[in-house]
């Protein structure tokens, strides 16, 4: 079934929204995400309605209009759309054994593939090309954050809901999550999809950034893009880069392909250091899984 267009009129709780429909109709609509959504869900834009199974509502929201594109709201679908891309993540991808809904002390996680777990967080503000998490203050993610942290590698996915650049942390809207974030060991990565009101198409990985700052990034990761997309172009499947992580004073790529089974593999996690000309920067740490290796490199002298 089509979705259904509406427009919305109010939000008299974080779960509720008053829309009308285009009969002229008024209804009470679903929720689930419980972020602010003040860039979506603001009087007079447009939405899409999908029947709802059960409750007191006779439909949820499943999309907000921003711009030409439409922008997910539907935070059940999350764990849905992370299954479906994470054989495109690379690392995550070479776990094996997926499991759902695992619980550690003091919060339940989304994943624990094999030895590692998985929080999964959707993002729905846009702001120019960076998307930021989250949107308001979260207790339960702080608490999800300290819970992974205790664990021996653990990680958080992002599912960004339009096309972006850069994923960064809100520190103005919650400070205390993004420096418990940003100061841990935890993986950071994202993943953005397009919705066009009838299909979603995933568009790809997303670098993420820990900085307060995400402006002061944009420079060196367009600097960094053009010089893996020039490495991959030229190797292949021998080898390739993916950028995972941003910083001023660090960076995180991850590397797959046959050329990581070599006896040249130290070679190869320099590689792009030399080829893109890099001065001043090398690899600060690396970890292997099943052939998928995460490289964080820092500049050279530096923590």
């Amino acid at each position: 079934m089509r979705p259904l267009r509406a427009y919305f009129i109010s939000r008299p709780n974080r779960f509720t929204a008053v829309v009308e429909l285009e009969d002229g109709s008024i209804e009470k609509a679903h929720v689930a995400d419980p972020g602010r959504l003040s860039k979506l869900l603001f009087k007079g834009n447009e939405l899409l309605l999908v029947p709802k199974e059960g409750g007191k509502f006779r439909y949820r929201v499943l999309a907000a209009r921003m711009g030409d594109k439409w922008v997910l709201v539907d935070s059940g679908l999350h764990n849905y759309l992370a299954e479906l891309v994470l054989p495109c993540v690379p690392y995550l991808s070479a776990f094996g054994r997926v499991v759902r809904e695992t619980r550690l002390p003091g919060a339940r996680i989304d994943f624990k593939l094999d030895g590692y777990w998985l929080e999964v967080k959707g993002c729905t503000l846009i702001e120019g090309r960076v998307a930021y998490f989250p949107d308001a203050p979260t207790a339960r993610g702080l608490r999800q954050v300290k819970a992974l942290k205790r664990q021996r590698e653990a990680g958080i996915l992002f599912l960004v809901m339009a096309d972006a650049d850069l994923l960064a942390l809100n520190y103005r809207v919650d400070p205390v999550f993004s420096r418990e974030v940003a100061a841990s060991g935890l993986d950071l990565f994202a993943y953005s999809f397009s919705f066009d009101g009838e299909a979603l198409e995933p568009l790809g990985l997303v670098p993420t950034t820990r900085e307060e700052d995400p402006a002061g990034v944009l420079p060196f990761l367009s600097e960094l893009k053009e010089a893996v997309e020039e490495y991959n172009r030229l190797h292949g499947p021998e080898a390739q880069y993916d950028i995972i992580e941003v910083n001023r004073d660090s960076f995180v790529l991850a590397l797959t392909g046959y050329g990581t089974c070599s006896c040249c593999l130290f070679d190869y996690l320099e590689d792009i250091i030399y080829e893109a000309g890099l001065e001043g920067w090398s690899v600060r740490s690396w970890k292997n899984r099943g052939g998928h290796f995460m490289i964080r490199y820092s500049r050279s002298g530096g923590p």
